[in-house]
């Protein structure tokens, strides 16, 4: 964000010479793009049930060789794929002692998933603490988060990742985290809604497929909410009228998927350029490879990383992250796409391993994430104090987005016509870095 100021690349080491003249010069020691290219050339084509025998050994010794430590350790369990079977490794290779477990709870706010980690620590036997917090407590930290992120910074996600690790860091110094379950296996909604549409879509001509978009676009995400709540219980989707929105989006223009799929704000609403992640050119990806391949080399390092990083560092607390052993990123590129994700359901092989360890209950929860109910708390709880930011936003007097769509975004959003949580979220959150950094 500072002129004059950028990152060392992921993998990459910064050598600087101070004999005589100072010299400078990088280098690469690991890449992403190359690793997965390499996986690429060495594809396999095993079954699903030979795909998990082959892939829980691997799980089972990157979660061992992160357990080595010699301060309190623990993991966090939020009752998910990814978390749980951290966890269930994690207990499995700690004999004779039972794993520290921790699960963040914001009951009165909409956001709790205490009851399904509880569930999955009985059944592991892991010492586990429900961390409660109030209202109260969450905005608090709101006032907080640009103080942690020193540039600006807007996954939903971080104000409960903040709460959980400085809650943790009360009895832990070192906790294991699940990131990487759902760019390495496909777990994202966009990755199993991305191959069902190019499945069904891909042999009808364009001209049918852009007319299927636009009549997906004609209900309100309203009315597609409502009608949602007819479906059967394990297939509903949170935000389906919004996700329907989006598939009418990608159906008129595949190779967008990603960015109709990803994106926050529309290109023509910023002054500036919208960011272009910097993605290698793989040849003879699918759609959803292709998807997957921006997660994986820009969304990770770039936003799920950088969350848990400043978070946990700002707690004192150490956060591993052992499914991303770089064995696993390259054993997972070597998989088809049909192993990872089919029918609508993402990381197939993960959930046949976690069908080996874990109740199949938490096998089987569709996909929650760990963000809050945002779109409820700015219509409620913080209504009052992002209406002021957003009153007089300094993004707009600078040039950075669109002062009219700002405003139409927050009056949708408070009518209730479309869930723009995200959206607002961002221009809040870069409001706030401002504030405290530029005022």
């Amino acid at each position: 964000i500072y002129t004059g100021v950028r990152q060392l690349a992921p993998g990459g080491l910064l050598h600087v010479d101070f004999s005589g003249t100072l010299r400078v010069s990088e280098s690469t020691w690991w890449s992403t793009g190359s690793a997965i290219e390499e996986a690429l050339g060495d594809r396999t084509t095993k079954d699903i049930d030979t795909a998990a025998d082959d892939l829980r050994p691997l799980i089972a010794d990157a979660v061992a060789l992160r357990l080595e430590s010699d301060v309190p350790l623990g993991a966090f369990l939020s009752g998910g794929i990814d978390s749980s079977l951290v966890a269930a490794f994690a207990q499995q290779a700690s004999t004779g002692q039972q794993l520290r477990t921790f699960t963040v709870s914001m009951p009165d706010l909409g956001f709790d998933e205490s009851e399904h980690a509880t569930a999955v620590a009985r059944h592991l036997g892991s010492d586990h603490q429900v961390v409660v917090l109030t209202l109260t407590e969450a905005l608090a930290e709101i006032t907080r988060l640009p103080a942690i992120w020193d540039e600006p910074f807007a996954d939903p996600s971080m104000l409960p990742t903040a709460l959980l690790c400085r809650s943790a860091r009360t009895d832990l110094t070192v906790c294991l985290g699940g990131d990487g379950g759902d760019e390495l296996f496909a777990g994202y909604n966009r990755h199993a809604l991305g191959a069902a549409l190019h499945r069904r879509m891909a042999v009808l001509p364009d001209a049918i497929r852009r007319g299927l978009g636009r009549a997906a676009l004609v209900p309100s995400p309203a009315l597609v909410d409502r009608m949602g709540q007819f479906l059967p219980k394990g297939r509903r989707l949170p935000n389906l009228g919004d996700k329907v929105q989006k598939a009418g989006a990608m159906l008129g223009n595949q190779e967008t998927a990603w960015d109709v799929l990803a994106g926050i704000w529309p290109a023509d609403s910023l002054g500036a350029a919208a960011h272009r992640p910097d993605v290698p050119s793989i040849e003879g990806l699918d759609p959803v490879e292709q998807m997957m391949l921006i997660d994986t080399v820009s969304v990770l390092p770039d936003q799920m990383l950088v969350k848990v990083d400043r978070a946990s560092m700002a707690a004192a607390l150490e956060v591993r992250v052992p499914l991303l052993d770089h064995r696993l990123l390259e054993w997972a590129w070597r998989q088809p796409t049909s192993v990872k994700t089919a029918g609508g359901i993402g990381k197939l092989v993960l959930r046949q391993v976690a069908s080996q360890v874990l109740p199949a209950d938490i096998i089987d929860r569709p996909k929650m994430g760990f963000d809050p109910p945002l779109g409820g708390w700015l219509r409620n709880e913080l209504h009052d104090w992002a209406g002021d930011i957003l009153a007089a936003p300094r993004a707009v007097t600078e040039g950075w987005v669109d002062g009219d769509d700002i405003r139409r975004t927050w009056r949708e959003h408070l009518a209730g016509r479309r869930n723009w949580d995200y959206r607002l979220w961002g221009i809040l959150m870069l409001e706030t870095w401002l504030a405290e950094h530029h005022s």
